[in-house]
């Protein structure tokens, strides 16, 4: 099964640093990622169309499908990371409970990186028993994470995880043979 995956496009809360909200839009900037992205993946030959259905992964699979014309599927399973307390605050504002917030995220209101993960799991799981080939996805960067983790089969490990977690910029597209 071929996945190509995106990022959603640039907030200014990504300019800023800040933890997101489900309703914070792309800005000027994301709206271009958006589009770059889009001229790529005309290219390829997509079947399915999911996406994360918090505002700035609909917009952006908006932009993209303007290119591909095909039913998107707006998925909860999709979503980012649920940042609870935290949503609206730059790292650095609130440095003395950000470790506690890793760790405790139900302390905070905030969904753990666990949790997502089994969300992750789940959509997969359904995914492969389908059957469905070429499919694109668009949701977010830690959510992307937590797929790389389904992808390798590696067992699941919090502090692995935090260590090895990769940069995907906005708008960037992967690829994986799964």
């Amino acid at each position: 099964m071929k996945i190509f995956i995106v990022r959603h496009g640039q907030t200014d809360f990504n300019a800023e640093g800040r933890n997101q909200f489900p309703t914070t839009p792309l800005n000027s900037n994301g709206m271009a990622q958006a589009q770059t992205a889009a001229d790529k993946i005309a290219k390829l030959k997509i079947e399915h169309f999911y996406a994360s259905d918090f505002m700035r992964a609909r917009q952006t699979a908006e932009i993209i499908n303007k290119k591909l014309n095909l039913p998107i599927i707006f998925d909860k399973r999709l979503r980012e990371k649920h940042n609870g307390d935290v949503a609206g605050k730059v790292q650095k504002e609130i440095p003395d409970i950000m470790n506690d917030y890793y760790k405790n995220p139900h302390k905070y209101n905030a969904e753990s990186f666990e949790d997502v993960f089994v969300r992750v799991k789940n959509f997969f799981d359904e995914l492969k028993k389908s059957g469905k080939n070429n499919v694109l996805l668009v949701t977010h960067s830690h959510t992307m994470n937590t797929m790389l983790y389904y992808f390798t089969g590696k067992q699941w490990n919090y502090e692995k995880f935090l260590n090895g977690m990769v940069h995907v910029k906005n708008g960037e597209v992967l690829e994986f043979d799964i």
